[in-house]
Formats: C-alpha cells, sequence, structure tokens
C-alpha cells in the first residue's frame, strides 16, 4: 500500500508539473531561446517611421538605442541579438502615430529553450521531484528493496529530463543541461544497479 502512495504521489506531482508550464501565458511579444536573435517588431498603419529608443535588460541595464526600425508597409522591425541574460526584456520606443509622436513599450521573455519559464515555480517542481526521487533512493537502500529502488531511479531520470527540457529560473542554459544530464546519470546508475542486484537475488 506505501509503494502504491509514494507511486501515486509521484505520478501527480510529475503531471501537474506538465500541465502548469504548458498553461503559463504569453506575456506580450513572446518568449524566445537564449543567445538567438529576436525581431522586435512594430505595427503602425499611420507611422512613417518608428524608432526603439531603449531597452531595459533583466539585470535592470538600461540599453539607449535610439535606432530607426526597418519598415516594411505597416511592419516595422529591429534584430536583436543580445540575449545573453535569462528573464525578461522591456523595449521602449516612439512613433509617429497620426503624424503625432507617440511612445509605446512591450516586453518580452528570454528562457534558455525558449519554452514559457514559470520562474521559481519551476525551480520549485524540480526540488521537489529532485526530493521525491531522494527520497525513494534512501527508502530503498535502508529497505534493501530493490522495486522501490529501480523506481527511484526512474523517477531520477524523470526529473533530469524535466530539468534540461524547461529549465531552471534565471540560471544559464550550459548549467541546466549539465546538472539535468548529472541527474540523468545518476539516475541510470541507480536504474541498473537495482535491475542487477534484484536479478542477482
Amino acid at each position: 500500500m506505501n509503494n502504491k502512495i509514494i507511486v501515486g504521489l509521484f505520478v501527480f506531482l510529475f503531471l501537474f508539473s506538465f500541465v502548469s508550464a504548458a498553461q503559463e501565458p504569453q506575456k506580450n511579444l513572446g518568449t524566445f531561446p537564449q543567445y538567438k536573435d529576436i525581431k522586435l517588431l512594430q505595427i503602425c498603419g499611420t507611422c512613417t517611421y518608428n524608432t526603439i529608443t531603449s531597452i531595459v535588460y533583466p539585470n535592470s541595464t538600461h540599453n539607449i538605442i535610439d535606432i530607426n526600425m526597418t519598415r516594411r508597409g505597416a511592419e516595422y522591425n529591429y534584430t536583436f541579438s543580445q540575449t545573453d541574460l535569462l528573464g525578461i526584456y522591456s523595449v521602449n520606443g516612439v512613433g509617429d502615430l497620426d503624424g503625432t509622436a507617440n511612445a509605446w513599450a512591450y516586453e518580452f521573455e528570454v528562457t534558455t529553450t525558449g519554452g514559457i519559464q514559470q520562474n521559481l515555480l519551476n525551480n520549485a517542481i524540480i526540488l521537489l521531484m529532485f526530493g521525491l526521487s531522494l527520497t525513494l533512493f534512501l527508502v530503498g537502500v535502508w529497505k534493501g528493496n530493490y522495486s522501490i529502488g529501480f523506481l527511484s531511479g526512474i523517477s531520477f531520470v524523470l526529473t533530469g529530463m524535466y530539468a534540461m527540457i524547461y529549465g531552471f529560473a534565471n540560471i544559464t542554459n550550459l548549467y541546466t543541461q549539465a546538472t539535468g544530464g548529472i541527474i540523468i546519470g545518476w539516475g541510470v546508475i541507480i536504474l541498473l544497479t537495482s535491475a542487477f542486484e534484484g536479478l542477482s537475488d
């Protein structure tokens, strides 16, 4: 009975984490992957120009740009390349809507994978999944139960996969991938060890 409760708890937590990630709404221009160019857009049918005046980075750096966006009909765009920081960027600009200078602003988010980032909630989910995996592992070792040990290995692998797919909030992609890979590797070792020792008995 206890094993069923543990398995049920893990499955619920894992499925909830993916559902909550899918329901996170996009912010204004959208969410983009780290280190990739982003096309900043502005639409204005009566403008003769649109100028990006500044961009505020996630670390609060205020970068003055004052550059005209490239016009194509009513669409204005500018390619932004400085996306090494994770988090929310604020774009400020001005256009001559109906011949009058009109200020505008919007945001976009940069995450490790370009997926919707859940910030601190995402970190909490990963930590809970890791904690559950570790608990299963320790219980399996304490009771000498290779089935629980095998289950903990699967749990570690799924935790590592989740970390690599969704990333940690405000942590670089390289660190995320490395940490996820280590967790998966540890899970595989536990899986193989549990399977081998279970067959030996």
